[in-house]
């Protein structure tokens, strides 16, 4: 009898399947051995990545970037009298970078500042308020020898409280002076370009001349501290804490390896690459570092404990373990050293 060929596979995948069952069997921990697909399985990162211990957690690709980007502008538009900074100047939080034409502004300044140091309506004032004080004085002794009515007496006390009164309106005159210096001050000072942050010119967009109306004057980018991005595997979720340590090692011609805080950690996930993104700080006091180098890091995991293995305590707690008068009293005695 010809059998056909359809039997004769069949009979073979019985004996693959029986040779895979005893290899199962024949396991020398008693567990059933993975499938040859189990082994192959690949989950899209390295045996390194999905174990490496906080301790060894290097080989990312990283990002060194300005802390703050700032494009700087003025608030008012009008035509640009002085800009005081050129590219790769180092400025100060509050530092004037440039300043409108302000004559009129300026004047009102001055008109405001005369209108405050002016002091003759109080003179003026206080010299009619004795005058009245004077005359209601004679009038009540003329009252007295019956030479003028009481109506005419009512008359000088009425002119004394007026007198009174215009002092009054003439202190309030004055503050009213001193607000409108504030007023014309600030209208100044808003044709003023300062500095919002502490760092470097990195772009200078106008010259003195130009005309600007809401376009930026210069970029500014501060460099200290540094901020540091890094994408991480979502395999490593967990593994890094906020306030860990790392080494940075910009690529070259910097050399170095730099030390950073992590600082920020994404709660969301990307789901298409499996990714979350890492954000570290990387002091930079003298500039040594510029933004916009790659990197590779290396996670170190959390700082070391202080030396004398406790934290420091702060002012409350270190009070809360001073003794208390009470205990003193109460026949606790304080251990001497």
């Amino acid at each position: 009898m010809r059998k056909s060929p359809l039997f004769g596979s069949m009979l073979l995948l019985v004996l693959v399947l029986n040779g895979w069952g005893a290899n199962a069997i024949a396991s020398p921990d008693g567990l059933e051995a993975p499938l040859p697909w189990e082994e192959q399985l690949d989950l899209g990162f390295s045996a390194e990545e999905q174990g490496a211990s906080p301790s060894d957690m290097g080989g990312f690709d990283c990002l060194i970037s300005p802390d703050v980007v700032v494009e700087a502008s003025i608030q008012v538009s009008g035509v640009l009298e002085t800009v005081d900074v050129k590219v790769s100047d180092r400025v100060e939080e509050g530092q004037v970078l440039a300043t409108l034409r302000s004559t009129v502004e300026r004047a009102a300044v001055a008109l405001a500042r005369t209108r405050v140091a002016m002091e003759s309506e109080t003179k003026i004032a206080r010299e009619r308020l004795a005058l009245r004080g004077r005359k209601l004085a004679r009038g009540e002794e003329l009252l007295k020898k019956k030479a003028i009515s009481l109506n005419e007496v009512d008359e000088l006390r009425s002119e004394k409280r007026l007198a009174g009164l215009e002092i009054v309106r003439a202190k309030e005159n004055r503050e009213l002076a001193e607000r409108e210096l504030d007023r014309a001050q600030e209208t100044l000072n808003l044709r003023t370009l300062r500095s919002p942050i502490s760092g470097l010119v990195v772009e200078k967009f106008k010259s003195a001349g130009e005309f600007v109306q809401s376009e930026p004057v210069v970029r500014l980018a501060k460099l200290d501290p540094l901020r540091v991005e890094v994408i991480l595997p979502v395999a490593m979720l967990g593994r890094i804490n906020l306030d860990d340590l790392a080494e940075v090692m910009p690529e070259a011609p910097v050399s170095g390896v730099y030390q950073a805080k992590v600082i920020g950690l994404d709660h969301v996930i990307d789901a298409a690459s499996g990714t979350f993104g890492v954000r570290l700080e990387l002091p930079n006091p003298h500039y040594a570092l510029p933004g916009g180098l790659k990197c590779d890091i290396r996670f170190l995991g959390p700082p070391p404990p202080s030396p004398l293995g406790e934290e420091e305590l702060s002012e409350e707690e270190f009070r809360e373990q001073e003794p208390r008068d009470d205990d003193i009293r109460n026949g606790e005695e304080i251990p001497e050293e």
